[in-house]
């Protein structure tokens, strides 16, 4: 009741002017961030991309084991590493039993592999990258396709 009837303090612009001018502040540093952030980002998709370039072009193929030979690892998109292995049995005789458990077969050896190299896993959690294996036969037909996403990896310590 009393404070009806005690006059009301005129407002000052001042504060409202502040304000704005602190989000319009902290809106640009925002802004610089993400741009250092995505600068930092497509320098080192650039070394990655000349890296595998250079890998590929003096160790490549390369022989993995008496059936499967690594012929190319590139970056495609800017998020995934794409290794192309050639299979030098016949595949058409593999029916799709074998192939879901050479697949699971593949999937835990190479999960395997990729954690032990902890500092490679945690770059590609940094840069929202994963890979594809990708297991060609003679006909290039497609046999197996393996991703490993770094995200849904659980490697134990």
């Amino acid at each position: 009741m009393l404070m009806k009837l005690a006059p009301k303090k005129k407002k000052s612009p001042r504060n409202f002017y502040w304000s704005i001018g602190v989000v319009v502040v902290i809106v640009i540093i925002g802004r610089i961030v993400s741009f250092n952030s995505q600068k930092k980002e497509a320098e080192y998709l650039t070394q990655l991309t000349a890296y595998f370039d250079t890998l590929t072009r003096t160790t490549l193929p390369k022989q993995v084991d008496s059936a499967t030979t690594l012929e190319s690892i590139r970056l495609l998109y800017g998020d995934t590493l794409f290794y192309r292995y050639r299979v030098s049995f016949d595949t058409d005789s593999l029916d799709s039993a074998q192939k879901a458990h050479g697949q699971q077969e593949l999937q835990q050896k190479l999960e395997a592999l990729a954690c032990r190299d902890p500092e490679l896993i945690s770059n590609m959690r940094k840069h929202k990258i994963y890979q594809e294996h990708s297991y060609q036969d003679a006909k290039s037909n497609t046999v197996f396709t393996v991703y490993i996403r770094p995200t849904e990896l659980k490697c134990s310590v």
